[in-house]
Parts: C-alpha cells; sequence; structure tokens
C-alpha cells in the first residue's frame, strides 16, 4: 500500500498538468470555433468510437510497424557505418562534420524526395523514417567508438586481439552507452516523420487516417487520432526505456544507489 501511495504522489504533478491543459483545452475550444476546434471531452469521445472500428487498429498497427521497421533499419545502418568511421581517425576527423550537416536536415524536409523516388507507398515511409532516424544512431556510434578507452586499446594491442573480437567484445560494449542515447533520439524522430510519411506521402497508418478525417470535415475524429498517436507515443517511448535499462544493465547508471 506505501509503494501505491508513494507512487501516486510522483504521478500528481504530471496529473495535475494533464488536468490543466484538458480544462484550458476545453476553455480554447469555447472560444475558437467549436466545429474545427473540438472540445477535449469530444476527442476523446471519437476516440472512444475509433477504437471499436477495425480500420483504427490497422492504422495503429501500421503506424507501429512503420516505426520499428524504419527504427530497426537506422540501428543496423547506424551503428555499422558510425563504428567503421568511428574506428578510423582519418574517417571521424573528415566526415564528422558533413554528417552534422545532414543531421540538421528536418527529417520532415526529405518527404518529397522520397515520395519522388519511391512514390506513395510502404517502403518510402521505410526508407525515410531509416534515413532520419539513422542519423542521431550513426553519429553517437563515432562518438562511442572514438571515446573507448586508451587502455583497453592497449590490452587489445598487447594480447593481440583479433579485428573481430576487439569490435564485438572491446568497441561494441564500450560505445554502447552512447549508442543507445542516439536510439532514444532516434525512436522519437522516427513516430514523428513516420506520422508525417503517412499524412503527406499518403502511406498507410495514422496520419492518412488524420488526412481522410479532415477531409470529412471530422474534426473530432481529428483531434482523437492525434490523441491516439501522442498515446502510441508515450508506449513506444516505454518500451525504448525499458531497452536502455535492459541492454545497460551492466552500467553505473542503471545500479541502484546505496545508502
Amino acid at each position: 500500500m506505501s509503494t501505491l501511495i508513494a507512487g501516486v504522489r510522483t504521478r500528481t504533478p504530471q496529473i495535475l498538468v494533464f488536468v490543466a491543459v484538458a480544462a484550458a483545452w476545453s476553455v480554447g475550444s469555447g472560444i475558437v470555433d467549436k466545429e474545427t476546434f473540438p472540445s477535449f471531452t469530444d476527442a476523446v469521445a471519437a476516440l472512444g468510437r475509433l477504437v471499436q472500428d477495425g480500420s483504427f487498429w490497422h492504422a495503429v498497427r501500421a503506424t507501429a510497424l512503420g516505426w520499428a521497421i524504419g527504427l530497426a533499419l537506422a540501428i543496423v545502418l547506424g551503428v555499422s557505418i558510425g563504428l567503421a568511421i568511428g574506428r578510423s581517425s582519418f574517417l571521424a576527423d573528415s566526415t564528422l562534420g558533413f554528417l552534422d550537416f545532414l543531421r540538421s536536415i528536418p527529417g520532415v524536409a526529405l518527404i518529397f524526395i522520397f515520395v519522388g523516388l519511391f512514390g506513395s507507398a510502404v517502403r518510402m515511409k521505410y526508407g525515410l523514417v531509416a534515413t532520419a532516424a539513422g542519423f542521431p544512431v550513426m553519429i553517437q556510434s563515432v562518438y562511442g567508438a572514438r571515446a573507448m578507452s586508451a587502455t583497453l586499446r592497449d590490452f587489445a594491442t598487447a594480447y593481440r586481439i583479433g579485428p573481430r573480437d576487439r569490435l564485438f567484445k572491446l568497441a561494441l560494449p564500450s560505445a554502447m552507452p552512447f549508442i543507445i542515447t542516439g536510439i532514444r533520439l532516434a525512436a522519437s524522430i522516427a513516430l514523428t516523420v513516420n506520422v508525417a510519411a503517412e499524412y503527406w506521402g499518403s502511406a498507410p497508418g495514422i496520419g492518412r487516417e488524420v488526412v481522410i478525417a479532415r477531409g470529412d470535415d471530422l474534426y473530432a475524429e481529428v483531434y482523437a487520432l492525434i490523441l491516439a498517436a501522442g498515446v502510441l507515443g508515450v508506449l513506444l517511448n516505454q518500451f525504448v526505456g525499458w531497452l536502455d535499462r535492459t541492454t545497460l544493465a551492466w552500467h553505473p547508471s542503471n545500479r541502484p544507489v546505496e545508502s
């Protein structure tokens, strides 16, 4: 019981902020045109109707799948390329500035390029998400590879550790905290770009459902879908947080503090 009470006390400020935002939303909808800006209760009621519709769950599944596949591609490519660059001082020094420039380009701005290359198809969404989310993973992997201590490098040289073991037993574990940070950044980018690709590129998912609802002037459903995207984002972020704690269970930041 004490744990439950402590949990409620910890969550109380978050609950109060949520209630305040919902109240401000309802007040704002009374000031603005209610047809185009429905109240919070109307949006929640519309969400309640949507969850009973099979097409809604198909859209949610398409968005979650696009996020997962795009992020997986971003991790594989970003870590592979990033570690390869980071382990070479020449490559790191010559490419980091250009990679930083590419990372600064908003992922949403690439939508029209990918639509032109792949059309309004699912592969366009996967490629766009992988590209936009891949840069933070890649750059963090570069920093992680370069952060390997000189002691480990000397150890690998002294004991003549082969390239394979040096990569998987020394470089990758050493860079893992940096890589996980890149993945957490990439996860948020992946969902944002994914929904934007669905909206502008007509790929299946929540974004396309927003376009359809807006075209039919169903604004309560539009805001309900936005809420659904937010809830999905929270759940996916919780999953990435669990992945962080599980993968880095050995790291000092995830160890309990002894009093």
